[in-house]
């Protein structure tokens, strides 16, 4: 009697093995198809968390108020070096300006492999930014975003400010640096 209850044992707990295999196997390919299913979703809307705890690779609100500001396009163009570390800083900070807002678009351009646009737009210096907008220009170097948020700000506002400075009525010398009398 024990010979046919063994032999039904094992093949039951050999039935019970694969069986437990097979679970894993189906749990492995359904949790790899959940990731790819979420990460296609979150590629796709551009959903990106910053947990840092300043939040420093995240635009301002600031920032976001500028950006959703714009009523007129405005076109940001990056001379760099693509093999300098600060290049991806800057690409990330247009990347998420431009996600932000349809009305700015950007454009990285390595001034090693396209001299004459440089040229074209009289940039002289490696990481030099135009920032355009109906016809007007701002140049600056080092793009980051306390320097590029202005530079929009600037360049997308309805008409240029003028600022007067008067004389002759005991005011402080404009071009004088002396604390007591500049």
């Amino acid at each position: 009697m024990d010979g046919p209850a063994l032999k039904d044992s094992s093949a039951a707990e050999r039935r019970s093995i694969w069986t437990n295999y097979a679970v894993l196997l189906y749990t492995v390919i359904a949790f790899a198809a959940l990731l790819f299913v979420a990460n296609a979703i979150i590629s796709t809307f551009n959903i990106r968390w910053d947990l840092t705890p300043q939040k420093q690779f995240s635009l301002s609100d600031f920032d976001k108020r500028v950006l959703g500001g714009l009523t007129h396009p405005v076109k940001v163009m990056a001379f760099v070096r693509t093999e300098d570390p600060a290049y991806l800083e800057l690409a990330d900070l247009l990347f998420q300006a431009a996600a932000f807002t349809p009305q700015l678009t950007y454009q990285v351009i390595d001034v090693n492999k396209a001299p004459g646009m440089a040229r074209e737009y009289g940039v002289s210096s490696y990481g030099e930014v135009i920032v355009e907008s109906q016809g007007r220009r701002r140049d600056f170097d080092n793009a980051r975003s306390d320097e590029l948020i202005p530079a929009i700000l600037q360049i997308s506002a309805a008409a240029n400010k003028h600022i007067y400075f008067t004389i002759g009525h005991g005011e402080r010398d404009l071009f004088n640096s002396d604390r007591q009398l500049g």
